[in-house]
């Protein structure tokens, strides 16, 4: 983005295939309609997918860490911790500083992509090709490319929280220690499976939510029904399909995070055969009603936040609302296109 303003501002007769090597097909298709696209859309807007998701993430954690916590310790067969009620928040203290912005990252990338791609090609990524509202394609797209990139920062930051969650609760262990062990290279260690838990189930989260919404009512073209309990239902439904989609990879990235000095598994593959040839499928499905209750609340909260904070930014005067019946779009979309 930054270098195609620079290209545009200061570069206007430039062609997008020329000094650009590599880059020049990355330009071509996100760069057409440059000139509508930046009339369109000013630079001091792209703030507000990024407040809103840090505001949503940081709720996402408050809420969910202590079932995320239950769920691990199942899954790498720890068993539940014993002792007090705040070991169930071992490893929070990092999330708290780091996922609420992470989150915020993730939403301005999903935003940026949608907003991209619906406006250099709105015919194959809007409804009806009108260039108003994205369709599911366009919204699994942008979802399934922001949360790609998301996880090559998010996945050192998995591996000391799932150390953190399965030490015994008498040894507690610190940030610093944990990635003195390991090393640079172990805290990506899992990075497969991590990469289909964060990439495509931010996909199935994002269609699941925007798919549900279509089919409530919410938000559609010409309906004014944006009703908060509605908007909650969907959040649960897409947090439930998210995780019933990716829960195996989850299960195997856990199993090897936890495994830091590479003494269980020899990889992916293996940590797969050896769960399967001791437990059975059922083994990668283990702690599964524990990540139900995690995954829906949370994805209720987060989602529903991300919609009514981007709301309540593009429009501030629709600062009161009624939970019942609160007028409330759900991407930042209309001011963008």
């Amino acid at each position: 983005q930054v270098f195609g303003r620079l290209k545009y501002h200061c570069f206007p007769s430039l062609p997008c295939h020329t000094e650009f090597g590599a880059c020049s097909t990355f330009f071509s298709f996100f760069n057409r309609r440059q000139e509508a696209q930046v009339a369109a859309s000013p630079m001091e807007q792209d703030w507000r997918p990024f407040a809103a998701g840090v505001t949503a993430s940081f709720l996402n954690v408050v809420v969910g860490h202590p079932l995320d916590t239950l769920k691990v310790r199942v899954q790498t067969a720890k068993g539940i911790p014993s002792g007090c009620f705040r070991n169930l928040f071992a490893g929070i203290g990092g999330l708290l500083v780091t996922v609420p912005f992470i989150g915020g990252l993730n939403f301005g990338l999903y935003g940026t992509f949608q907003s991209r791609l619906m406006t250099s090609h709105p015919e194959w990524f809007t409804e009806g090709g009108l260039g108003t509202r994205p369709n599911l394609s366009c919204v699994l797209l942008s979802s399934v490319a922001g949360g790609s990139l998301v996880s090559l920062l998010t996945c050192p930051i998995t591996n000391i929280k799932v150390q953190q969650q399965t030490i015994k609760a008498a040894v507690p262990l610190t940030i610093s220690t944990a990635m003195k062990r390991v090393g640079f290279v172990g805290l990506f260690k899992g990075l497969g499976p991590h990469l289909i838990v964060e990439g495509l189930g931010r996909g199935v989260f994002m269609v699941g939510f925007e798919s549900s919404k279509h089919w409530l009512g919410v938000d559609g073209p010409g309906s004014e029904d944006s009703s908060l309990p509605k908007r909650i239902a969907c959040g649960f439904w897409a947090g439930a399909a998210t995780a019933l989609a990716v829960y195996p990879a989850d299960t195997l990235r856990n199993c090897l995070m936890r495994d830091w000095q590479g003494s269980v598994y020899a990889g992916t593959w293996d940590c797969l055969r050896q769960v399967l040839r001791n437990t059975g499928v059922k083994g990668l499905y283990a702690g599964l009603s524990y990540s139900l209750l995690l995954a829906v609340p949370a994805a209720g909260v987060t989602l529903t936040a991300y919609d009514v904070m981007m709301r309540l930014l593009t429009h501030p005067e629709h600062l009161s609302w009624s939970p019942h019946q609160a007028s409330f779009r759900p991407c930042c979309l209309e001011s963008r296109v």
